[in-house]
Order: structure tokens, then sequence, then C-alpha cells
């Protein structure tokens, strides 16, 4: 359930980027809004030492930039929802961006991303984003469907196209028009993007919409989008 208010002393915030300005403009906005704890990292596998070091009772909230040298966001993100590093495998994590690829974009979706943040990243948008994710309910598939999810850049980069076999015609709707339980008759795509963000068959959920929005809010524009109830 969604709320207006949340209690963030309470709480501890990982930050991790290896870009030093944003890195420390990040660190600052989590102490404005009130975190009992915050902890920088320069690096992924910092990061994830943080993560470990955490106490098993609480819920760290993780901010991790997407491309990082040696390691990336995903790499991390996919660690969490894993369970290797943390035995909350739903631990809120929102990715910072400057940009909009789509590779990188539907890996980080199939990983169940909580929230997409555009750079430079503002107090107020900040804080409405984790209040949020933090008052709603967190959801988590098996651990084995996460295991498939490329994270290494390269690698991603260099896949094929995904052929798009549409199921059913469907209808076209907007993105405003979007409800979880909504199956995709046909792959969602960036504007004049031909890679896939979300393939077809799959069925919408609160989570993947909202990213869907924040994606949107950062400037990006879809291909049309079909959909059967």
């Amino acid at each position: 359930m969604s709320g207006t208010a949340y209690a963030f002393d309470n709480e501890i915030a990982i930050v991790v980027d290896d870009e030093t300005f944003s890195l420390s403009i990040v660190t600052q906005l989590c102490r404005a809004i009130g975190f009992k704890e915050v902890k920088s990292e320069k690096s992924v596998k910092d990061g994830l030492l943080a993560l470990k070091a955490s106490p098993k009772k609480t819920t760290p909230v993780i901010i991790a930039d997407f491309k990082m040298p040696q390691h990336n966001g995903l790499e991390l993100l996919k660690a969490v929802r894993m369970g290797a590093v943390h035995e909350d495998r739903a631990l809120p994590v929102l990715m910072l961006t400057g940009h909009t690829d789509a590779s990188l974009v539907s890996s980080a979706l199939k990983l169940d991303v909580d929230a997409f943040i555009a750079k430079p990243v503002s107090k107020g948008a900040l804080e409405k984003r984790l209040i949020q994710i933090l008052n709603s309910e967190r959801k988590v598939k098996p651990i084995e469907e996460y295991g498939y999810v490329p994270t290494y850049i390269a690698s991603i980069e260099a896949e094929d196209e995904i052929e798009e076999k549409v199921i059913d015609r469907g209808y076209e709707v907007s993105l405003e028009d979007l409800e979880p339980g909504f199956k995709l008759a046909c792959p969602v795509r960036l504007l004049n993007d031909k890679r896939v963000l979300i393939e077809n068959g799959e069925i919408l959920t609160e989570r993947l919409i909202a990213r869907l929005h924040d994606l949107s809010d950062m400037g990006s524009e879809f291909d049309k989008i079909r959909v059967f109830e």
C-alpha cells in the first residue's frame, strides 16, 4: 500500500557510484532525507561488502549507478535477487542512469529493479520514489528465474535481436491505460529501437508498469504497446 510518509530514521542506505561527484550528491541527499546511516561506495565489490556487513534484521536500500568500471549495477542487482549477499532477496534497489540503453533496461526489468532514477538526482524526486517503494509490497521470483539474465554490458550489447513472435494481435493501449494483469501481444520497445525491453507474452505487473513510467518520465518514448486482457 502506498503512502505519503516514511520513517527513514530506521533505515540504512547504500549508495554505489564510481563518479565521486555523483556519489557525494546522492549521499548528501540520503542524509537530508533522514536515513539512519548512509554508506558510500565507489565500486560494486565494496557495495556488496557493505551489504553483507549490514545487520540481518535491517532492510538496506541500495542506490546504484548503471554503468561502472569492471562491474556494474546490474551485477549488484542480480546478486541481491539471487540471495548471494543478504537473506532478503526483495531488498529495494534503485538504478541511477543518465541514459536509457534498451539492453541494460531490459536486463534490469528482468531482475525486478525497483526504480530508474534519472541523473542529476533531486531530493524531492528521490524521496518521493523511496516512499513509494518502501510503503509497497515487494515480490521476487524464484531464484532460478534470475540466473539466466545477462549482466555484463559487453555481452548484453552483443546479443542478437530477439525475433518477434506476435502471439495475438490484441489492441493498442497507451502507457497511462496499462493495468496489472494485461498480457503483452507484442514486445515492448523504445521508439526507433528494435531491441526488446519486455518480451511478448509477459504478464504486466505493477512493478513493470511503474518502471515504464520511470522511463517515460526520463524522456523515453515507446513503440506501440499492444495487449490483451
